[in-house]
Formats: structure tokens, C-alpha cells, sequence
């Protein structure tokens, strides 16, 4: 079975965006890497670069942490990526 973009760029790349785990949210259910980095979703980005990202990684890090992740770092950045370093427990 071929993997999902989101899949393919949580395997090669250690990142996924708020909207991939919104769209699926055992995403990183069986994932093999321990840490990983949550971008905001870009669309949100180029509408409100912190209004609109900083609610939507806060949600996603509170449905991660139910899942036994936890944040290590956060990056808010008006004109780059704006996200947060996750760590598996």
C-alpha cells in the first residue's frame, strides 16, 4: 500500500502538519520515530501567522499528550514555520 503524503513526510522528514492529524488522527499511532516536529498548517499561517497557528497547535498538543507525546520545544515565527517538537513518553 503506498503511503499518504502525510505519512510519506512523518517517515522521511519528521514532520506533519495540524491539518494531517486532524484528517487522521491515528497518524502517529505507529510511528517510529520518538520525535517529531508539528507544523501549523500553512493556509492558517498565511491568514493569521499567530492568531491562527498558536490555537491549532495548542489543540493538537493537548489531543498528543492524551497519546502519551509531549512538547520539547516550540517555534513561533511570523514569517517561517510556525510549530512544536514532540516527544514520545
Amino acid at each position: 500500500m503506498t503511503p499518504t503524503p502525510a505519512r510519506r513526510r512523518l517517515l522521511e522528514e519528521r514532520h506533519v502538519y495540524t491539518r494531517d492529524l486532524d484528517r487522521d488522527p491515528a497518524l502517529l499511532d505507529d510511528c517510529p520515530h520518538r520525535y517529531i516536529f508539528v507544523i501549523a498548517t500553512q493556509r492558517i499561517l498565511k491568514l493569521a501567522p499567530l492568531s491562527g497557528a498558536l490555537p491549532a497547535l495548542l489543540a493538537t498538543v493537548e489531543s498528543l499528550e492524551a497519546k502519551g507525546w509531549e512538547p520539547v520545544a516550540w517555534s513561533l515565527e511570523s514569517q517561517s514555520d510556525s510549530g512544536v517538537v514532540m516527544r514520545r513518553r
